[in-house]
């Protein structure tokens, strides 16, 4: 789906649901698996609706070792209806019009005798009947004469499904209109114009042998750099000069910079070769601890983590030279801890950025389904930003650890060794055993009842026994699924989330 990162936040969400599921002769078993790893692995605002269309078709399906038609309809059925509880303000023109008028319409026409690929057959037809007219009801789709990606990309799944029934492949060469469009980058030789100019990226290392290096003037220095560079960066980091920029006369620039020092690294390419590289719309940065949460924000398209967390606060200097290297129209910023809100601040102030905006999300559980919510290839910022606030408030969460020592807060007597749960800075429990602990501090959650999914996220300390604490999640809240994730954060053996 060729529209910017929708396409492939879906295919990455059903991929990571995919290879992550193992192969299951009952299908509501397999199932359970497979929507789970989709949520777990859920990327962007498509991913995360497709992730709930998947649990809808599971826990329609999840007592069934097979299933005929009759049931399939039934379970896209409440696909639909999940995805919608999903979005507070569900947009119709989208993937969610495209999935509830592609069943609803053929519901009738479908039994537990009609054949499968049938039903797969007809309600593709159908989907692509609704998707023709989506820029009728999204006046932005109109605009830009095109049809809605997220639902083209359901539509995709649904298809292959039924392409897998005739043992049909995809071929690309014939099915143009599944491909991005890759240009060939122009060979640069002898009949070429030299017109984008070098992109130069250097360090440099400021020696006293040239010029005092507490005496470096950082604004003189680009001052002597402005008449021959464009589009640049320059930050000072210790004794160090980072810089990016675009120029077509390099020597001038290295000219200026060993009056001060000597290079510790440079890169110099040929824009008319590798492309000129457009500022992006948006970066993303967040502070985050625990390698496996580090990298899972990294492939939910955060361009800088910033490592830090509950006992290790971000520096200003942190993100000024975060964006001063992303250099882009608008920066996203998630804290994931009050404490960081005043180095943001004054970040922003130091480098006078009027284009950042800060999602006040308060742990990493938070972050991450605020990074999940994003519409990556929305223009909208508004828009952007609506939704991660929403993906940050739609998580109630808590953390586990060990106490230290005695005490008592909040009203809660706590022994060393306990197992304490906290929401923010609220105790919640004090328990010998954690499960009990984490039994305890659910009876606390507004709704409980109301919610169908537990995410465990495990910290580099995590000592529970995961089958155990299903049991005993599964025997007192049955409707509750209980999916872990890979954190490795410190200070919480585990982050619990509910939704």
């Amino acid at each position: 789906v060729p529209d910017g990162d929708t396409g492939s936040n879906m295919r990455v969400t059903l991929e990571n649901g995919v290879v992550n599921t193992k192969s299951n002769q009952h299908l509501g078993d397999y199932l359970k698996e497979l929507s789970r790893n989709m949520l777990i692995g859920a990327r962007g605002n498509s991913g995360v609706i497709l992730s709930q269309f998947f649990k809808g078709i599971y826990e329609e399906l999840k007592r069934c070792s097979i299933a005929n038609s009759g049931e399939l309809r039934d379970a896209f059925i409440n696909a639909y209806k999940m995805a919608y509880k999903a979005v507070s303000k569900p947009t119709e023109g989208t993937i969610l019009t495209v999935a509830r008028e592609g069943i609803e319409d053929i519901k009738d026409q479908i039994s537990r005798f009609t054949k499968i690929d049938v039903f797969f057959a007809i309600y593709v037809a159908e989907m692509k009947k609704t998707l023709s007219y989506t820029p009728e009801l999204l006046p932005i789709l109109k605009e830009a004469g095109v049809v809605d990606s997220g639902g083209a990309g359901y539509i995709c799944i649904v298809e292959g499904m039924l392409m897998y029934l005739h043992d049909e492949v995809v071929d690309l060469e014939k099915n143009k209109e599944a491909q991005y469009l890759i240009e060939e980058r122009n060979s640069f030789n002898c009949d070429s114009v030299f017109s984008l100019g070098y992109k130069v990226e250097y360090r440099l290392q400021l020696l006293n042998n040239k010029q005092k290096v507490d005496e470096f003037d950082l604004d003189e220095f680009i001052k002597l750099n402005k008449d021959f560079v464009s589009e640049e960066s320059f930050a000072k980091e210790c004794d160090n000069v980072i810089a990016n920029f675009i120029t077509f006369t390099p020597d001038k620039a290295i000219e200026v910079a060993q009056k001060y020092g000597e290079f510790s690294s440079f890169v110099m390419s040929n824009l008319d070769i590798t492309g000129k590289v457009e500022k992006k719309f948006v970066g993303k940065i967040a502070v985050a601890s625990g390698s496996g949460m580090k990298a899972t924000y990294t492939d939910l398209g955060c361009e800088v983590v910033i490592d830090g967390g509950k006992t290790m606060n971000a520096y200003s200097s942190d993100f000024i030279r975060a964006m001063r290297e992303l250099n882009c129209e608008n920066y996203i910023i998630l804290p994931n801890n009050k404490n960081n809100l005043l180095a943001i601040n004054q970040a922003t102030e130091f480098l006078n950025k009027k284009n950042v905006s800060i999602i006040e999300t308060t742990n990493i559980l938070e972050g991450y389904f605020a990074l999940a919510s994003d519409v990556g290839d929305s223009l909208n910022l508004e828009y952007r930003l609506d939704q991660m606030e929403e993906g940050r408030r739609m998580i109630d969460t808590m953390g586990l650890f060990t106490s230290v020592r005695d005490c008592k807060l909040n009203d809660v007597d706590i022994k060393k060794g306990n197992s304490v749960i906290v929401s923010g800075d609220t105790i919640l429990t004090s328990k010998k055993n954690p499960i009990e602990a984490i039994l305890s501090a659910l009876d606390t959650v507004d709704d409980i009842d109301e919610k169908s999914t537990l995410i465990v996220a495990k910290g580099k300390d995590y000592s529970l026994d995961d089958d155990e604490l299903i049991n005993a999640i599964s025997e007192k809240y049955d409707n509750l699924e209980v999916s872990f994730m890979d954190g490795g954060q410190p200070v919480y053996e585990a982050l619990l989330g509910v939704l």
